[in-house]
């Protein structure tokens, strides 16, 4: 077990994954809410930005479990 700054390495992981997911959130947010391509509307671009991002966060949920349950 690797220990970092009293902490468990997978736990710094964690941390450090979910302050890049926000970082990455709030820019496609923010992109999404000011798209430069006409073709795109406000309601379209963030339906799309909403299906990835449900997409990538039960992709994610289901690999942390199996993460999870093996190093048991």
């Amino acid at each position: 077990m690797i220990i970092i700054g009293g902490l468990e390495l997978y736990k710094v992981l964690s941390i450090l994954i979910i302050i890049v997911c926000l970082i990455a959130l709030v820019g496609t947010l923010a992109v999404g809410f000011r798209p430069k391509d006409e073709k795109y509307g406000h309601k379209r671009s963030l339906s799309i930005l909403g299906m990835i991002y449900l997409v990538t966060i039960v992709a994610a949920v289901i690999v942390s479990f199996f993460v999870i349950m093996s190093m048991q």
